[in-house]
Formats: C-alpha cells, sequence, structure tokens
C-alpha cells in the first residue's frame, strides 16, 4: 500500500450505491443482482419545466423569448436534490412552441419524442420553431423548479431516447449515471437524506418528510410554481432490498 501510495494512485474519495431505508443498510451489487431483487412496481411519473436563465441561451434561440426545459422522471422524491439536466451530445432537441389555456409557450425537447412529449402534455396545437444538437445546449442554465439554485446542462452518454423527453433531471445523490456526469462537471452530492429515508431537517419545504411518503407534496409544490407540465402512473422494474422487500 505504500508504493502505491508514494505513485499517487491512492486518493480519498466516495461514492453512491443502493440503499435500504428499511434495513439502515447499502446494497452491494451483488445483493441488487439476485433473483427477485428487481420487481414491478407503479411509480408516479411527472414532466417538470425548468427554466431557462435568457442569458444563459445560445445566440440563435435568445430571440424567441422565454424557454422551458422538460425534464421527465419517475422518482419525483429526487426533484429537490437536482442539481442539473443531462442531455444527449449526438441527440437532436427541438424548441417547440405550444398553444395552452395560459397562452404560448415554449419548450425544449427530444425530437425523436417530440410526439410522444406531445401526447402526455395532452397538447395538440404546437410549432417546430428551432433544432439542434445536444452539444449546442451545453452551459445553458435554468432555474430549479422550486429552489434558488442554478440547473447546468450537462452532457452525459446515459442519456437515450428510449422514454422521456430526452432531458434527465439529475441529482448526484440518487443515481450512479447521474453521480458519475455530475463528477465530470465538478458537481457533488447534497446529502439531503438520511439513513432512515427522512429528509434532513435543513431541507427547505420537506424536512422531516419520508421519501416514500413526500411525492404528493412535491408534486403538489411544481403545481403551485406552475412548473408541473404532467403526472400520471407508470408500472416498471425496480431494485428492492431483498432482505425487507422494500
Amino acid at each position: 500500500l505504500k508504493q502505491i501510495y508514494d505513485k499517487d494512485l491512492m486518493y480519498k474519495g466516495y461514492t453512491i450505491q443502493p440503499y435500504s431505508p428499511k434495513a439502515g443498510t447499502g446494497l452491494s451489487s451483488h445483493e441488487v443482482n439476485q433473483p427477485g431483487s428487481y420487481r414491478d412496481v407503479t411509480d408516479t411519473t411527472v414532466v417538470a419545466q425548468f427554466k431557462a436563465l435568457n442569458e444563459t441561451l445560445p445566440s440563435f434561440l435568445k430571440e424567441f423569448g422565454d424557454i422551458y426545459i422538460l425534464a421527465w422522471t419517475t422518482t419525483p422524491w429526487t426533484i429537490p436534490s437536482s442539481q442539473a439536466i443531462s442531455m444527449g451530445a449526438e441527440l437532436e432537441y427541438s424548441l417547440v412552441q405550444c398553444a395552452t389555456d395560459t397562452g404560448p409557450i415554449r419548450l425544449i425537447c427530444s425530437q425523436t419524442l417530440l410526439g410522444s412529449v406531445m401526447e402526455r402534455l395532452e397538447i395538440a396545437d404546437y410549432q417546430v420553431l428551432a433544432r439542434c444538437q445536444g452539444e449546442a445546449l451545453e452551459g445553458l442554465v435554468a432555474e430549479h423548479p422550486f429552489y434558488e439554485r442554478n440547473i447546468p446542462v450537462l452532457l452525459g452518454d446515459h442519456v437515450t431516447t428510449d422514454a422521456g423527453t430526452g432531458c434527465v433531471h439529475t441529482a448526484p445523490d440518487h443515481g450512479m449515471e447521474d453521480f458519475t456526469v455530475a463528477k465530470q462537471y465538478g458537481i457533488g452530492t447534497l446529502n439531503y437524506v438520511m439513513d432512515n429515508g427522512l429528509f434532513r431537517d435543513d431541507v427547505e419545504l420537506f424536512a422531516g418528510e419520508h421519501v416514500y411518503k413526500v411525492e404528493t407534496h412535491i408534486i403538489d409544490v411544481l403545481r403551485e410554481n406552475n412548473r408541473l407540465m404532467a403526472c400520471s402512473k407508470i408500472t416498471h422494474s425496480y431494485a428492492h432490498c431483498w432482505r425487507t422487500k422494500t
């Protein structure tokens, strides 16, 4: 070990891993991959708006006025910990103007997923104003939906067009892919959630609430801030603790 240390090949760091609040322990990759660890669950999905800061927009988007990035998640409880939005460098994105009951709104999402996104939002009247690859949006900064926090656009290889909007809300505390891409941009973790699954006492709006029970409150806050675009249920496969079945 001393030889490794002397060659500057050893460093102190940290990573994230699956954790079971009920069991009070982390889960290794071996445990998570045991037969039966992944089970189908029905969760609430959310499409949220992140308002782009006009001064950070690339020049070809500045003429259009206020613009919002659409991010989709199956884990609304992670939105308080959101620190970035990930996009695919080579994926094509569209700026779309949509007619709504409260007037026109301009949204950014994946061109490939545009049809399914508009269907999820129940918007029939829309027009593509501009298109670009994700790499042109790197460095754009948006506002967090309900906190005073800047949310930069990052580029990540994990972003796909299999589902969602092509814009991935990124919480480094709660996903290995999120953690990895955020680390590349110098973004760390916030550690908002305690070992027992409760938000820490200093977490604005949600202090003391359990991550398993907070999604309704988070959705209400999104709605109060006019940042909720859609909310629905989805059945998908999710990792469970083999000890507690949660």
